[in-house]
């Protein structure tokens, strides 16, 4: 049965501002199974060392295909740099919500 998500451009954005003007994140990423936002704050010296053992076993086992420079987005008046990590089998519908948006910017 193929699952069916619904996204709405303004909760996403919202969700990335908050996290980066509020909380001063440092990485935020979208959480497939949860679906929500999930970030990491520039001391989280700890959980980012784990995210980065986890994305290097993922890669390993092929569930991770291609790792790229994503588009500069601009959310709100922050610039944000992603890193595109393509799963096996799995779109990232946040990311090109957030691609089709009119503040795309595309000078890298």
């Amino acid at each position: 049965m193929d699952e069916t998500q619904t996204l709405s451009l303004e909760p996403l954005e919202n969700g990335i501002d908050g996290y980066v003007k509020e909380k001063n994140a440092a990485m935020i990423y979208w959480h497939h199974q949860h679906k929500i936002w999930e970030y990491l704050f520039g001391s989280d010296a700890k959980l980012f060392k784990q995210e980065m053992k986890n994305l290097i076993k993922q890669m390993k086992a092929g569930k991770i295909v291609r790792v790229t420079k994503g588009l500069v987005v601009d959310v709100k008046g922050t610039l944000l740099y992603p890193v595109k990590f393509e799963f096996k089998d799995v779109q990232c519908m946040t990311y090109f919500w957030l691609l089709k948006r009119g503040s795309l910017i595309t000078y890298i």
